[in-house]
């Protein structure tokens, strides 16, 4: 059973009828762009919240989520965050922020992900930062390098690699898309497609600099 906290609401640890459920929904948008800045994981509570209605009773707390003014394709976004960042966060993530843990959300292989969350601790990296050093891993800008520092690979591999990352980059941003549009559509099923595909973009993320 999932359990939902925050300020001055009662945790919930039983089963909520539809009028407990909505009634929270409404407390939680009230706390909504007060709370987020304080509270790490308050977009992550939320998409719970939503993914527990949509479960329950599917179009009518899509409606109600509209309704009281969350939108629930960027919910959606909160909870493929949350998804794929759980066993980070379930380690400690103190010092990374929710924009933090969507980048490293992409990044699938466990080791890189932990491993660059505690760069983002040590080095203090903003998300800017962040997103600057996982595109220079996709592209393979650590490539094993001699001793002195210069690239092993000579010019035409590295041309040819090039061309391999280009072509990678293209099919991830239209996984991406067409992953947007399924999202869109509000369906379960199709949700769970999009998450198969967004689940592809990032494990093509992840690999782009494995030869």
């Amino acid at each position: 059973m999932n359990t939902l906290t925050i300020p001055n609401v009662p945790t919930i640890t039983r089963e909520p009828s539809w009028d407990e459920w909505v009634a929270y929904g409404r407390e939680l948008k009230q706390h909504d762009g007060r709370l987020d800045i304080h509270i790490r994981d308050f977009r992550f509570i939320v998409a719970k919240w939503y993914e527990y209605g949509i479960e329950h009773w599917r179009r009518p707390a899509e409606r109600i989520a509209r309704g009281i003014g969350f939108d629930p394709e960027t919910i959606q976004n909160w909870a493929w965050t949350a998804r794929h960042t759980e066993q980070l966060r379930a380690n400690g993530g103190d010092g990374l922020e929710y924009e933090h843990y969507r980048l490293l959300a992409a990044v699938r292989d466990p080791e890189q992900q932990r491993a660059l969350a505690e760069r983002v601790k040590r080095d203090g990296m903003s998300g800017a930062q962040l997103r600057r050093e996982i595109k220079r891993l996709k592209r393979g800008d650590a490539s094993p390098r001699g001793d002195d520092g210069v690239d092993d690979d000579s010019g035409a591999r590295r041309y040819v690699r090039t061309l391999r990352y280009a072509a990678i980059e293209r099919l991830i941003e239209a996984l991406c898309v067409e992953a947007e549009r399924l999202l869109a559509s509000g369906d379960p099923i199709a949700q769970a497609q999009a998450d198969v595909k967004l689940d592809c973009a990032a494990r093509l993320r992840a690999a782009v600099g494995v030869k």
